[in-house]
C-alpha cells in the first residue's frame, strides 16, 4: 500500500513553517496552535484508522475561527457503519483538541466550539492509491455543518458523476452507534 507523497510534503511544510513562525510577523500564536492541533490530529487519525491526511481546512476570517478540519485518503473499502464510526470518533477528537487549547478560546466563533464547525472528508481509492472506488461502494464520505454525507460515484465519459448521496445528522449518527 502506497502512502501519498503529499503527507511527506505536508509534514515538511509544517516543520518548515514551525521553525520560521517566530520570524514571520503575520503568523499569530493562534495560527501556530491551529497548525499544531491539525498536525497532532492528522497523525492520531492516521494511526487509529489507517487513513492518510491529504489536506486541511481552516476558516478564520478576521481572526474568528469558524471551521476546521482535515481531508484524508483511504486505500481500502469501508462500510457505511465503519465510515460513520471513523467520522464521529475523529470529529469528537478534533473538537476536544480545539476546545482544550487555551490560545484558541478568544478566537472561536462560539465557545465552546461546536461539532457543526468541524469538517472532514475521506476519499476512498483502490489499494494502490490510483483509482476512485465506484458505485455501489461508498467513494467519498465526509462531515460538514453537522451532517455526515456518503457518496457513490461512477464515471460517465471519463467524468466522475455522483450516483447516490445520503446524509444523516451528527445526532442521528451518534444514536445509530449507540444502538450497536
Amino acid at each position: 500500500m502506497k502512502k501519498p507523497s503529499i503527507l511527506v510534503l505536508l509534514c515538511i511544510t509544517l516543520i518548515g513553517c514551525s521553525s520560521n513562525n517566530s520570524q514571520d510577523p503575520y503568523i499569530t500564536k493562534e495560527d501556530i496552535a491551529i497548525n499544531e492541533i491539525l498536525d497532532k490530529y492528522a497523525m492520531w487519525v492516521e494511526k487509529q484508522h489507517q487513513i492518510y491526511p491529504v489536506g486541511t481546512t481552516v476558516g478564520m476570517p478576521n481572526g474568528v475561527l469558524r471551521i476546521m478540519g482535515v481531508d484524508f485518503e483511504s486505500y481500502r473499502v469501508m462500510s457505511k457503519q465503519e465510515a460513520r464510526e471513523i467520522t464521529v470518533n475523529s470529529s469528537q477528537k478534533l473538537l476536544s483538541m480545539i476546545n482544550s487549547e487555551p490560545l484558541l478560546q478568544n478566537c472561536l466563533v462560539t465557545r465552546p466550539f461546536e461539532i457543526k464547525n468541524i469538517t472532514m472528508t475521506i476519499f476512498i481509492k483502490d489499494e494502490n492509491g490510483n483509482n476512485t472506488i465506484y458505485d455501489p461502494i461508498i467513494s467519498v464520505f465526509g462531515f460538514d455543518d453537522g451532517y455526515l454525507e456518503y457518496y457513490t460515484i461512477n464515471k460517465v465519459n471519463d467524468i466522475p458523476e455522483i450516483v447516490s448521496r445520503s446524509e444523516e445528522s451528527y445526532e442521528e449518527a451518534v444514536e445509530t452507534l449507540k444502538k450497536l
